[in-house]
């Protein structure tokens, strides 16, 4: 990002979508702290959002500078749109935000959460602004700005509608479009999520050290980042040698291998390399050479998984015992090549009625930034964790 004088802090509502409730406001936080820039994110009442909040709302107050709500917007999978709002309910302070902008002509758009507007509703909200609209003509195909006014339970908010967040660019990366696909390949929208969550930069170094078939650094190349994919079986690499004799079948195509979604999307440039490696022997990367590690551990195959649910009953911890070796050495390789403040994020898989240690047991010099549970069934789920190097 490059450096841009600094700006006085605005007031901004928030639209998200309704999905991944569980990430969506450490995600924010984890942007918002990458601009340097001063800021507060609250719910409609006032109250904190804090990186533990699991169940946020949809729409959030933002007050910080255009700085960081461009970075925002530019990064953000979990931020639909962004709406300028006056800094008081004074009708001098929303003519403010009006005549800052080309507004020769307007579209007034409006939407209501938690409560049903009738039309005759709707006209009455949008009578309301016409001291503001005095002079100008209303235009539904191009108009030079936007009005929103979004209702709710308790409040009426008016305001410049700013622009859409990329979320939808980001979406066209679908697994389901890429060149070489895996059978556990991770899931586009999350693999997004978590690389904003480990603050990836453009030219960050990132590694996923359980990369199979190289899914979750797809998405921290598109960000600009640099990735390295190490993996114990170089099968995971490569497609099948003979063609599927179900031609429906589209995973791991002859004729694919692990660089074909980088090329497929002109990101070769960002591959460092791939190559085979087992995690239980001694890393061969140089201390503080890697800005983050964002990986998927193996817990075996999901599809399986989901069906077996006499050994979920087994307990309830059985996935998460599997999985736990295969996280702590991810720690003794951030240990080995993790700059300090580095992230490491991943998944661990549980029964779904597992209730998960209130701690990990990873090395001291690390911290908790994040934890939230992925429901995928009624029988196993899995919770993402975040964690940040101290020193």
């Amino acid at each position: 990002m490059h450096a841009t004088p600094r700006t006085a802090a605005q007031k901004y509502l928030l639209v998200t979508p309704d999905a991944f409730s569980m990430f969506k406001a450490a995600e924010m936080l984890s942007l918002l702290a990458m601009t340097k820039e001063p800021f507060t994110l609250t719910d409609l009442d006032g109250k904190e959002i804090i990186s533990s909040n699991l169940a946020p709302p949809v729409l959030f107050i933002l007050q910080t500078t255009a700085t960081a709500l461009s970075f925002l917007m530019d990064r953000a999978m979990l931020v639909s749109r962004a709406i300028l709002l006056p800094c008081s309910p004074k009708q001098e302070d929303f003519l403010g935000i009006i005549n800052n902008r080309p507004n020769k002509t307007y579209k007034i758009e409006t939407a209501s959460y938690k409560r049903k507007l009738a039309f005759a509703d709707k006209v009455e909200l949008m009578e309301e602004l016409n001291y503001a609209l005095a002079g100008k003509k209303a235009n539904l195909q191009a108009p030079d700005l936007i009005i929103e006014i979004i209702e709710t339970e308790t409040e009426t908010f008016h305001g410049v509608h700013l622009g859409e967040a990329r979320r939808k660019e980001y979406l066209q990366y679908d697994v389901k479009k890429r060149t070489f696909i895996g059978t556990t390949a991770m899931d586009n929208e999350i693999s997004f999520i978590m690389a904003n969550l480990s603050q990836i930069a453009s030219n960050s170094i990132v590694l996923d050290c359980y990369a199979g078939t190289g899914s979750i650094l797809l998405p921290c190349a598109v960000l600009g980042a640099f990735v390295i994919g190490t993996d114990i079986n170089m099968r995971q690499y490569e497609g099948m040698k003979k063609e599927h004799r179900n031609k429906k079948i589209r995973t791991l195509l002859r004729g694919t291998d692990v660089f074909s979604n980088f090329a497929q999307y002109n990101l070769t440039s960002k591959v460092l390399f791939f190559g085979v490696s087992d995690v239980f022997k001694p890393s061969v990367f140089k201390p503080c050479s890697v800005d983050a590690i964002v990986c998927d551990p193996p817990y075996g195959q999901r599809e399986s998984v989901s069906h077996t649910p006499e050994t979920a009953k087994k307990g309830g911890n059985v996935y998460f015992e599997q999985t736990l070796p295969f996280v702590l050495e991810i720690f003794r390789f951030g240990d080995s090549c993790l700059k300090p403040k580095g992230r490491i994020c991943f998944f661990i898989p549980h029964a779904t009625d597992y209730t998960l240690p209130e701690t990990l047991p990873v090395p001291g010099t690390y911290t908790e930034v994040h934890r939230g549970t992925q429901y995928l069934n009624t029988i196993y789920s899995r919770t993402l964790f975040l964690y940040a190097r101290k020193i």
